[in-house]
C-alpha cells in the first residue's frame, strides 16, 4: 500500500470514530472529557461519600496505586499516589461506608493468563480532598478462588451484608464469588462460588468488565462490552437470590472498550468511562 493510501485509510478511520463518538455522546444525559494526561485507561470508578459530587477513578493495570479524585464534569481535583503498594493488575474500585467513615476497596484482581494463585484487595480509608496522604491507612487481604484461577474486572461491596463480591470476566455464565473481609490477619481467605449470571450477548460482548452496587444496597449494575445490566433487590433478599433472576438491560452511552461503571450517590443514575487519550466521562439516568 502506497503511503498516501495508508494516510487516507487512517483519516477515514479517524472520521468514522469521530462521528461514532459524536452520536454516542448524544445518548448520555451528560458527557465530558477527562483531560488529565495520566488518566487514559479508566478501569475503576465509584462516587465519593466524603467529597460531595466527586468521583474516584483509577487506571487499568497500574503497578503503583494511584487514585484520582474528579469532579462530575471530569476535572481533576486531586491525585493520590501510594508508593509503597505495588501490585499486579488493578481492575475495579468499590466503596463502603461504616458510620462516620467510608472505605475504598481497590481490586487487584486482573489475571489475563489465569496464573495467579491469589488476588489482592486493598482497603483505603477514604480521604477528603484536603487530607494528607501520610494520615491515610491502607490495609490489604489476599483472596483465593475455590475452583482455580480466574480473570476478573468487576467487584462490589454489599452495604447490607458487608461481604465482597467478585464477578469473573470470560465465562459464558460469569461466576459470582463472595468473601468476608478480614484485614486483621495475614492468611489468604478462600472465596465461595455463590451464583452464575445469565447475561445476553455473544463472545467478547458478554465479557464482564465492571460492577457496582447503589449506596443503599438495593440496586446492582453489571457492565459487559455490549450491555449494562440492572437488578433491583427486594427487601430482605441476598445478592445471591437477586442474581438468580434475569436482569434488565438499561440504555447507556456506547464507548470503545468501556470498563468502568459507578452509581451516583442518589442511585438515580450511573457514570461510565472509556479509554483513550481524552476518555469520556458519561452520566446516564436509569431508565428501565
Amino acid at each position: 500500500m502506497r503511503w498516501y493510501h495508508w494516510m487516507l485509510t487512517v483519516l477515514l478511520v479517524a472520521m468514522v470514530y469521530k462521528i461514532w463518538f459524536a452520536k454516542a455522546s448524544l445518548l448520555a444525559d451528560r458527557s465530558h472529557e477527562i483531560t488529565y494526561r495520566e488518566i487514559r485507561e479508566v478501569s475503576g470508578l465509584v462516587a465519593s461519600a466524603r467529597n460531595e459530587g466527586a468521583l474516584w477513578v483509577h487506571n487499568d493495570g497500574s503497578r503503583t496505586l494511584r487514585l484520582y479524585l474528579l469532579s462530575a464534569d471530569g476535572i481533576l481535583k486531586r491525585r493520590f499516589r501510594f508508593k509503597a503498594y505495588r501490585t499486579e493488575d488493578f481492575e475495579d474500585i468499590a466503596l463502603h461506608a461504616e458510620g462516620d467513615r467510608s472505605y475504598l476497596y481497590i481490586g487487584d484482581i486482573g489475571d489475563n493468563w489465569g496464573r495467579r494463585k491469589a488476588v489482592r484487595i486493598l482497603r483505603v480509608q477514604e480521604p477528603r480532598l484536603t487530607d494528607s496522604i501520610r494520615d491515610i491507612r491502607v490495609d490489604s487481604v489476599f483472596l483465593r478462588y475455590p475452583d482455580g484461577s480466574r480473570d476478573a474486572e468487576a467487584m462490589l461491596v454489599d452495604p447490607v451484608s458487608r461481604d465482597l463480591y467478585i464477578i469473573s470476566k470470560r465465562e459464558d455464565q460469569p461466576h459470582v464469588y463472595r468473601s468476608k473481609l478480614r484485614f486483621s490477619g495475614k492468611d489468604t481467605l478462600e472465596m465461595k462460588l455463590v451464583s452464575r449470571l445469565n447475561l445476553s450477548g455473544t463472545g467478547v460482548l458478554r465479557w464482564v468488565t465492571a460492577a457496582d452496587i447503589s449506596p443503599d444496597g438495593m440496586q446492582v449494575l453489571v457492565r459487559t462490552y455490549g450491555n449494562v445490566f440492572h437488578w433491583k433487590r427486594k427487601p430482605g433478599e441476598s445478592l445471591e437470590e437477586m442474581f438468580s433472576r434475569e436482569p434488565v438491560t438499561v440504555s447507556h452511552t456506547s464507548e470503545i472498550q468501556g470498563e468502568a461503571i459507578g452509581f451516583s450517590r442518589n442511585g438515580k443514575g450511573f457514570y461510565t468511562a472509556s479509554e483513550g487519550r481524552t476518555p469520556s466521562l458519561n452520566y446516564n439516568r436509569i431508565r428501565r
